[in-house]
């Protein structure tokens, strides 16, 4: 081992031959395609997690709410006390378990009418999702004396001309029976979530708006929101809340809710896959044709070798060895540069995208370390892996015609 490391390192740091052109190209290619691989992971890993934080920050991971099979925005409340309630927050994965009630409406102004959903939340509903979507303005200012705020969407504040400060006036029409409803609001902040499903249809308000609507008691809302600590439990934690939940309410997870967004996501986990098989394979075949040239190259010091007592296995793995080195290289200088322009794009979002096509305005990147790790070591192994064959080349080579050999 320690003669074939030696002669290995000779070969790496030795004078230039024809072949270092061809072994440059080898490394270029891993690099390349370990630049390819990570970047491909990272941006379709930190879009998977930065569309389902959007989806289960406006809506949570699980919906609770009373099993009804009308599809309008009418509320069929539930008790806010309920017993049950304790037992969900005592499981382990649950975050937080937050009532919440929505009433649809128009908003009308002098020049157009538009639609519009109102969800009502109160002072103890996590906040930080419409902090960080928050465009402009403040948040509503909940449980407080002022209930006549709204926090409107970027989308309806533009397509009506509105801005925070001014005033809408909502109608709710309940039936044919009854007169309109009336509401005026003012706008205490625009907020843009980039899923355009949310930021066409809802506007956020006091709790005690949408209860003042319905007349209901302050005790009743429409349902529960469960934000859990790992949207990787939402299966397991959706079973456990249906078992403690009574038979008559539904439990609606994420998944559930949004199935089209969900089912987009997990295709492009085939996208990334075909994109790691191409480039591992690229850079296998490049290393292998680098392997092959430098044994071309140095059949004459092969039979030297062979002539001076040195076994099949000596030899070969010199050449091991030195392909060793330079996938090493290779991996080093794609990280360099896959990692570097990843994390790069992470802090300084200089790569926008269109929010009404993609959800987000800049290209997201996120690289855990298992995924990192496997990246790295499974190319190292596999490209070792695929040079024993040509490496086994040298087995069949005699002495006496390799020292003969130009």
């Amino acid at each position: 081992m320690r003669f074939s490391y030696f002669v290995a390192k000779r070969l790496a740091t030795g004078e230039k031959s024809f072949s270092s052109f061809i072994l440059r190209i080898g490394i270029a290619a891993i690099a390349i395609s370990v630049t390819v691989m990570l970047l491909a992971i990272g941006i379709m890993r930190g879009y998977k997690t930065e569309i389902t934080q959007k989806i289960t920050g406006f809506n949570a991971h699980i919906l609770i709410r009373a099993l009804d099979f009308n599809e309008s925005f009418e509320a069929k409340p539930i008790s806010a006390k309920a017993a049950y309630l304790d037992e969900i927050r005592a499981l382990p994965e649950v975050r937080s378990v937050q009532g919440f009630a929505q009433k649809a409406g128009i908003i009308k102004t002098e020049k157009a009418i538009e639609g519009i959903v109102l969800k009502g939340i109160d002072s103890s509903y996590d906040q930080h999702f419409l902090k960080e979507s928050l465009k402009s303005g403040r948040l509503p200012q909940l449980g407080g004396e002022e209930q006549d705020e709204i926090l409107l969407s970027q989308y309806t504040a533009r397509k009506l001309q509105l801005d925070t400060g001014d005033k809408i006036t909502i109608l709710f029409i309940e039936s044919q029976d009854q007169p309109v409803r009336v509401r005026r609001l003012k706008i205490c902040g625009i907020f843009e979530t980039g899923l355009d499903n949310y930021d066409k249809t809802f506007g956020v308000v006091d709790l005690r708006q949408i209860r003042g609507l319905y007349a209901w008691e302050d005790s009743l809302v429409e349902g529960f929101e469960v934000q859990l600590h790992d949207f990787n439990h939402l299966d397991a934690s959706s079973k456990a809340i249906g078992k403690i939940v009574p038979p008559e309410y539904q439990v609606v997870n994420a998944r559930q809710l949004r199935p089209q967004i969900f089912d987009w996501l997990t295709l492009l986990d085939t996208n990334v896959v075909i994109i790691l098989v191409l480039m591992v394979l690229v850079a296998a075949i490049n290393i292998i044709t680098s392997l092959l040239i430098l044994i071309l190259e140095r059949t004459n010091m092969i039979g030297i070798l062979k002539a001076l007592g040195a076994n099949n296995k000596q030899v070969r793995r010199i050449f091991l060895w030195n392909a060793a080195y330079l996938i090493v290289l290779g991996l080093g200088i794609g990280n360099l540069v896959g990692m570097g322009l990843g994390y790069l794009e992470r802090y300084t979002q200089f790569f926008q995208l269109d929010p009404a096509s993609y959800y987000l305005s800049a290209v997201p990147f996120e690289m855990p370390f298992y995924a990192w790790a496997g990246v790295n070591l499974g190319t190292f192994l596999f490209c070792m892996l695929v040079l024993l064959l040509p490496a086994r080349m040298i087995s069949g080579i005699s002495p006496v015609k390799a020292i003969r050999f130009e």
